[in-house]
This record gives structure tokens, sequence and C-alpha cells, in this order.
């Protein structure tokens, strides 16, 4: 089953999702029904019989009444999961981690984050830690890859080893790219509606038992805490229930997460060595200090909370089973190998010092930023002017490409490997200004300032203009040559580490830096290819609100014409120059008929400006997954039209891919 397949599989998890949600739905609301009756019948306060209130009005107020607290519970707890990963991160309890710290557990937990979104080819995700939680346990939350995050507890940052921790962060990527995290949340969110009524059972028995303190036990008093006590029966029976959709749901899904690792790492003694862990640990896997812990159980690692019966209602299976899973050996040889192992003692806090930064530069430590308006006039920013296209590399610098049109979503040792070389190839400097707010923002702004040559006063004025405090003298000429070390394979690369530290900056913050690169790159009156491309990459990455999947998609690719013609001239035009301009044309014109079943309706030497390839972007997004393989298809048949990929044409493909949510691998290029 490929990428493409498994993710229309999870969004076709979620209509089974919804029907057993609706099945427990109508047990509790028949379960409340009878309790209410019950209580009525027997506290002598009314005269009915059965058929009265089964068959007349109070059933049927009871039931709307018992929906409507179910659907409360639900919305409110959807509104509460608005901003993805992030707002589950911080209902866990967990606490950003800092990307400058010099511990060297944490610089451990990042390069492997790190290392693993480029091989994987998925979006940096904001990394956060659970500095209370001495079990060792880990998640992945979030909508889309673009808003995701990853938590680990600080007993796993201590006690696992690096290729065990690399185990358990394949493990939870493997989840991102089965599109589990979508599904995740949306049960978090259904659930809640059902535990809801338990919540208000709760309340309702320490209020009757507060008025028992206060005042003489009346009838209405006993028959609320009657009811009190049955509305919390009825939400442990919820809790039952949700623990059995969360095991349908999950249980099956962590075995593929566990052998997906494994192919990621090529090392299955470090995931069975972190399960072995976990089963020998003394706090095992289970959360303590977050109230969540119930309701995150199915998204996790491991068990948060202790479970009876746990064969039925687990979300995970039985951690023997998943080690032996991985090898028939595999248990004896991993609790050979951990006999004598020591447990570290668990840390409560983590170091939190910034690393060192070149000597100009150390006024970004910080990544203090000011809220400034945009000096330059919108209505200028607004006249968009063509794209231009730039001569990619030459063509020995090409890549191999017997293997790349199926490489969406899929993460071998090799593409691990070759994501470490990348950022061992980054200069040091770079990668820990990266992690800083205003270094990011400086590094992104000396990328597109090469591009048009600008001088140092321009490029303080853009940067001050972005929000941020004038830098210290000599910052600019410092990082602008570090960038210049910044080769043309690294920039995307340097892009995505940038992108997590970005999405710390507020709303306005964020506009206002895309804004003025926006001017930036059209201060020479026009737009380069990577000018365009780092700024569509941006705009994906850091959008003004979470962008959740629509219910409704495009099924009809002809429905998409004018977006897809577009998108495929966009590639055209930018391998042309190295190109045979008749092959290339040939298979445009024929994508361009396979997939919409007309011609194109612009001339092939017509540019694009950014405003209608943006546009096109936005409407490709949503596309139902099983459509989005035609289109990468078409567009890397366009690619490949003389055998070659180059690293500006992989650009585009990188940022398509983006924009439709595939990951897509880094590209190895052959010097």
């Amino acid at each position: 089953m490929d990428f493409f397949q498994r993710q229309d599989n999870a969004r076709r998890k979620t209509s089974l999702l919804v029907l057993l949600f609706v099945i427990a739905v109508l047990l509790v609301v028949v379960a409340v029904n009878g309790a209410i009756f019950v209580i009525f019948k027997f506290s002598n306060s009314y005269e009915f019989d059965t058929a009265q209130w089964w068959l007349g009005a109070p059933a049927a107020y009871t039931a709307l009444g018992t929906l409507l607290v179910i659907i409360a519970g639900s919305l409110t707890c959807y509104i509460k999961l608005g901003s993805g990963g992030v707002a589950v991160a911080k209902m866990a309890g967990a606490e950003r981690v800092d990307l400058n710290s010099r511990s060297s557990e944490i610089r451990t937990y990042i390069n492997v984050v790190e290392e693993m979104s480029i091989a994987a080819g998925l979006p940096v995700p904001e990394i956060f830690i659970m500095p209370q939680e001495l079990a060792i346990n880990a998640f992945v939350a979030g909508y889309t890859p673009a808003d995701t995050v990853v938590v680990i507890t600080q007993g796993a940052l201590v006690t696992l080893s690096r290729d065990e921790l690399q185990g358990v962060i394949g493990h939870e990527f493997s989840h991102i790219l089965h599109a589990d995290t979508l599904i995740n949340l949306r049960l978090m969110a259904l659930l809640a509606g059902i535990l809801f009524v338990g919540d208000i059972g709760q309340f309702l028995m320490r209020s009757s038992s507060r008025g028992r303190h206060s005042s003489r036990r009346s009838k209405e008093e006993g028959g609320m805490l009657l009811l009190g006590l049955a509305l919390a029966i009825i939400g442990y029976v919820g809790v039952f229930m949700g623990r059995l959709i969360k095991a349908a749901v999950s249980r099956q899904r962590e075995f593929l997460a566990d052998a997906s690792s494994v192919q990621f790492t090529r090392n299955p003694e470090g995931i069975a060595g972190a399960l072995f862990t976990i089963d020998q640990h003394t706090s095992s896997s289970y959360l303590t200090h977050t109230i969540q812990a119930e309701s995150m159980n199915h998204m996790c690692f491991g068990e948060t909370v202790k479970i009876g019966f746990s064969k039925l209602l687990a979300s995970h299976p039985p951690i023997r089973e998943r080690i032996d899973a991985l090898g028939g050996s595999m248990f004896a040889r991993v609790r050979s190998k951990n006999r004598n192992k020591q447990q570290p003692a668990p840390v409560n806090e983590q170091t939190k010092t910034s690393a060192d930064l070149p000597k100009e530069a150390k006024g970004f430590a910080s990544g203090s930023s000011t809220s400034a308006s945009p000096v330059t006039n919108k209505k200028n920013v607004n006249e968009l002017p063509p794209i231009s296209y730039v001569s990619p590399v030459k063509k020995n610098a090409g890549a191999n490409t017997s293997s790349f049109k199926t490489a969406t979503g899929e993460v071998s040792v090799e593409d691990v490997d070759h994501a470490r070389l990348l950022l061992q190839r980054l200069p040091e400097e770079v990668h820990q200004l990266t992690h800083t707010p205003s270094g990011a923002a400086l590094i992104i702004i000396c990328l597109i300032a090469k591009e048009n040559n600008l001088s140092e006063k321009e490029i303080t004025s853009v940067y001050n203009q972005s929000g941020f405090n004038f830098p210290p003298v000599g910052t600019i000429t410092t990082i602008f040559a570090l960038t210049e070390r910044i080769d043309n394979q690294l920039r995307m690369p340097v892009l995505e580490l940038c992108s997590p530290t970005l999405k710390t900056l507020d709303t306005k913050q964020r506009e206002t830096l895309i804004f003025s690169l926006f001017s930036l790159a059209k201060s020479d009156g026009k737009i380069s290819l990577f000018e365009f491309l780092c700024l569509s990459f941006l705009e994906l990455q850091l959008p003004a609100k979470v962008r959740k999947p629509k219910i409704r998609q495009t099924y009809k690719l002809h429905e998409l014409s004018d977006e897809l013609d577009t998108i495929l001239t966009l590639i055209y035009q930018a391998g042309v120059p190295h190109q045979d301009e008749a092959a290339a044309k040939t298979i445009l014109e024929d994508s361009i008929h396979r997939l919409c079943g007309g011609k194109s309706q612009q001339p092939l030497t017509s540019k694009r400006n950014t405003r209608e390839v943006s546009a096109a972007f936005n409407k490709l997004r949503d596309l139902s997954p099983l459509l989005k393989p035609a289109v990468l298809d078409a567009a890397t048949d366009l690619i490949l039209a003389d055998n070659v990929i180059t690293t500006k044409e992989y650009d585009v493909l990188r940022v398509i891919a983006s924009c439709l949510d595939c990951p897509m691998p880094a590209l190895m290029i052959r010097k």
C-alpha cells in the first residue's frame, strides 16, 4: 500500500470512527434515559407508567438534552484543538524545547527530529518535552504535517540511548506519514463529548454532597445525588466504550508504525530496546502529571494509563508482542543487551543555556522581536511581476532517477543517512541561527538578498521592517557571508529548519515577515524562481491559522484544469533552459490532456505571476488523496524529460509536494 492509499484509508477510517461514535452515543442516550426513569419511578415524584416515559415527551426531551451535552463536550474540545498539534502539547503540559540548549540529551533529541524530517521530506515539527513526566513515552499530533508537533517525556529523554530514541521518533514519524495524526485528533474530540456526561455526573455528586452538610437532606437532594451517581457510572461506561473505539482504531497501526521505524533506521534493536526499557522502567509509560492521560492514550508510543482487561481495551498491543513482531528472537536479544544497563536518574529541568553563536551574532540568541508595521505601501507589493527563470545547475549535477517517482511517503535508511550528511555540510553557525526567530528570519532575508544583490543597509532595513530590532554592528555582514556557504542543494533544508522556529512568532509577526520578504523579492522588478518557491513554502508553513483538512474534497481533476495548467507550465518553464524543448513541450501537452482532457489555455511562453501560482497551490490542496499521485507523476514526467533532475527542478517539486501534504525525501545529487 503506497502513501496515497494510506492517506485515503485514513480518511475512510474517519467514517468508521463516526459510525462507532454514533453507536456509543445511542447507548449513552438509552442509559441516561434508563437512569432518570428509574430515579423518578422509585422516588414517587411523578405519576407515570413505563409506556408514557419511553414513548412520550420525557424520553424525547431527555435524549435531546443528552445529545446536546455530548455535542457541547465534543465541540468544546474541537475548539480547544483549533491550533492543532500545539494545542495538544499544551493540554498535555508540554513545553517547547530550547533549541539552543547545551544539554547533550536535548541536542540529541533535536538532531534526531531534524534528520528524520529532512529524510522523510516532512516539515520539521515543533519540538516539545513533558518535563514533569518520568515515564517513557512520546507522541505526535497535528491536523496536517505543517502544524505537527513531536513531544517526548523527560523520562524518555534521559533514559533512552540515541538508537532507542531514534527508534521511537521513527515510530512517531510513521504516524505522520500514515495520516494517523488527523484521526487521533478527531477521535479525541469525538470521545470528549461522551466523557463530558460523566463529568456532569461527578459535579452533581459533589454538589449534593456539599448540600448534605449545609442543610437537611431532602428527597430532591437524594434524587440529585442518585442522578449524579448514575451519570458518573454512565460516564465510566462512556470511558469503557471510548477505550473500545480506541482499541479498534489504534491497535493494529502500532505494529505498522513499529515496522516502519525499523524500515527507516534498519536497526530493529533501537525500537525494541526502547520497548524493553519501558517494560523494565519503574514508571513504565504511564503519565502521572497530566489530566489528559486518558484522552491521549491512543496517540502515544505506549499506554498512558493502567487499563484493566488490557487484551480487550488497550490501545496498544502488549510490549512483548510488539518486540516479538520485530523478530522471533528479538526479546531475548534486547534482554541480554540490556541486562547490565544502568537506568540514569531522571532530571526534572532542561538546561536552557544558549549555544555559542558567532561573535557578531550573539544578539540573536534571545530571538527577541517587536511588532512593527510594514512601511512599504501594500498597493505596490500587490503589483505582481512575472516569475523569472535562471539557468539551473549543469547536467552533470543530476540525480539518480530510477526510484524517484516512488519516493513519496517512503523513508529508507539511505534517506536518513543522506539527511545526516546534509546537516553536517551545513555551517554550524547557520544551523544554530535557524534555532532563533530573529536568526532564522535574517538567514532567509540574506538568501533572498543574494538573488537581488542588495547592500547591508538595505538588508538591515528589511530586517527591521519584519518586526525585529536592529542587529548589532557587523552582524549582517557576518551572516550574509555565512549564507554564501549555503549551496543550492541546502537552501530548501535550511528553510525547513527555519520553519518550526518561525512558527513561534505570533500571527501578526508572521504576516509582517512574509510581507517584508515579498517586498524584498520584488525590489528588482521581478521574482526569481527561488524567491517565489521560498515565499510559497513559508506561506504554506506559516499560515495565519491552522488549516484543517476539508470534509468536501475535489474528486475530479478537470475541475482544476486551469490550476493544473498553471503549475505544469511553471515546471516546463523552469526546465526549458537545459531540456530538449520539443520533448518537454510534448510531455507538457500530453500531461495536460491526460489530467484535464484538453489543451493548455495559455501560450507556453507566457509568464505566470505569483498570484496565479499561489491561487493554484491553494486549490490543489483540496484534492482527494487518490488524485494527488496523478499530479505528482505528471510533474515528475515533465522534470524527467531529459532524464536529469536538477536542484531547481526538485525545489519546484518539493514545494508542490508540500502544497499537497505529500512528503518528498531530500534529493541525492551526484557531484
